[in-house]
């Protein structure tokens, strides 16, 4: 991860496909394995705030070029 920005409500960062897929398998088995009751609590958002950020990283992979 390269940061090329820091605010003060975030980051602009850049990614590696390694990176994304990371992210994305992480975030998809915390939003499947969860009990919903408890996911707020433990994670720190919501949890449609967490598959709405899975669906994102999904969708950035998804449109990067496959390497041949």
């Amino acid at each position: 991860m390269q940061i090329l920005t820091v605010r003060s409500n975030g980051l602009d960062v850049t990614l590696s496909l390694d990176e994304l897929i990371a992210l994305n398998n992480a975030l998809n088995e915390v939003t499947n394995a969860l009990d919903i009751d408890e996911f707020e609590t433990r994670m720190g958002v919501s949890h449609e705030f967490a598959l709405d950020l899975l669906k994102q990283i999904h969708s950035a992979i998804k449109s990067l070029p496959m390497e041949e």
